[in-house]
């Protein structure tokens, strides 16, 4: 009787220690939605002082109804200390039809670098006619 108890206890100890490292493994979360450009500065996405862990992939951003004469700048901010400011670290211009991206190109990634404090990706239409920019955002939590 002893010999299966200590056996069942060693068993428990092996499940509990490939719970532990199960409950650590980062899930792939994404969040999604449509901004409407309206002049200004605009965030997409601001992750401020994340409660966790948190990593931060990629943002999908859809240029497709760009057109001629239209003008959009996207921007990735980084909080590099607690508390500190959010620093531009990124900065990226787009014009004409399709953000004047090529070969039938309408999507564009902006790739995001591991933060633990915070960061902020902004889009700006400074010129042309105010368009709607679909947007996916991807990251490990």
């Amino acid at each position: 009787m002893i010999d299966k108890i200590g056996t069942i206890r060693n068993i428990l100890t092996g499940v509990v220690a490939i719970q532990v490292v199960t409950d650590a493994i980062a899930l792939l979360a994404e969040t999604s939605g449509t901004l409407a450009a309206d002049g200004n500065e605009q965030d997409i996405v601001l992750v401020n002082a994340p409660a966790g862990v948190f990593k931060p992939l990629t943002i999908k951003i859809d240029l497709d109804l760009m057109q001629a004469g239209d003008t959009t700048e996207i921007r990735v901010y980084d909080r590099i200390i607690n508390g500190g400011g959010l620093q531009q670290t990124s900065y990226q211009t787009y014009t004409g039809a399709d953000g004047g991206l090529l070969n039938s190109n309408k999507v564009i990634y902006v790739d995001l670098k591991e933060n633990r404090h915070g960061i902020q990706v902004t889009l700006w239409q400074t010129g042309g006619v105010n368009r709607s920019y679909d947007w996916e955002y991807l990251y490990e939590s």
